[in-house]
């Protein structure tokens, strides 16, 4: 059961292409916020131009007091606190520092379709050590997909499989035969 006076992290269901406008009202309310972005280079008719889009379409983070939920819900453009029947689902602290280390460190990252196969490991050596996910083999080379169980929305980056270390009961890849990544 939570305590009324801890924080802890939810995703938050916004309105189409208002993941930033929501990401600022937050912060501007002091709740504290993330919102995971990737580049993203658009071809226009006379230039290319790089852009910055949501790792997680539709989501932005917050670390909320259970007392707070309903500030974050009056702000414009919110949807909803994800969760179930009974409630708004809290994110393990472990899974967004995950996704923030990836961002920071990896300039690579792009959206990871869900996966339910493929080995769990842990990075050991690098600027991502310890941060976990699912190695999978994605054109002659490797990707650790990580991401927000929660919300089936995952990330990629690769990685030196030297750096890698499996985790305790895994006993298979998943290779690029067997799930490819879709094309954004």
């Amino acid at each position: 059961m939570q305590d009324i006076g801890d924080s802890f992290w939810y995703a938050i269901a916004v309105c189409a292409k208002r993941e930033q406008c929501v990401a600022i009202t937050l912060g501007q309310i002091g709740i504290e916020q993330f919102l995971p972005t990737y580049i993203v280079i658009k071809r226009y008719s006379d230039r290319l131009k790089r852009l910055a889009q949501p790792l997680f379409p539709g989501y932005v983070f917050a670390k909320v007091l259970a007392n707070d939920r309903l500030h974050v819900l009056q702000v414009p453009h919110v949807l909803s606190i994800v969760g179930t029947r009974r409630g708004p689902t809290p994110i393990d602290d472990i899974e967004i520092e995950a996704v923030r280390k990836s961002v920071s460190f990896a300039p690579d990252c792009q959206p990871w379709p869900f996966l339910q196969e493929g080995q769990r490991v842990r990075i050991i050596d690098g600027p991502l050590a310890g941060v976990e996910g699912t190695l999978v083999e994605c054109k002659g080379r490797s990707r650790l997909v990580v991401g927000i169980g929660l919300l089936q929305r995952f990330l990629s980056v690769e990685v030196d499989r030297e750096c890698v270390q499996p985790l305790a009961g895994n006993s298979h890849l998943l290779h690029t035969s067997e799930r490819q990544p879709r094309q954004i």
